[in-house]
């Protein structure tokens, strides 16, 4: 996992899809659903660690691009 893109692949996987047509709020919604599905157990935390680091650098670039 490298890109935004591919968390959004990643998440699919468990089909939750988070388009809602505002960059911001995708993302937002992003970590929330990928918090549940660390709390839940159901991904590995390397995983997790992995997307959540993705999230965040996309969150900061978007707050950047304002």
């Amino acid at each position: 996992m490298e890109t935004y893109y591919d968390v959004k692949q990643f998440l699919l996987k468990y089909g939750i899809i988070t388009y809602i047509g505002n960059r911001d709020a995708e993302i937002a919604l992003s970590l929330i659903e990928l918090n549940s599905l660390n709390d839940e157990g159901v991904i590995l935390e390397s995983d997790y660690k992995r997307a959540h680091s993705i999230l965040l650098r996309e969150q900061e670039r978007a707050n950047k691009e304002r």
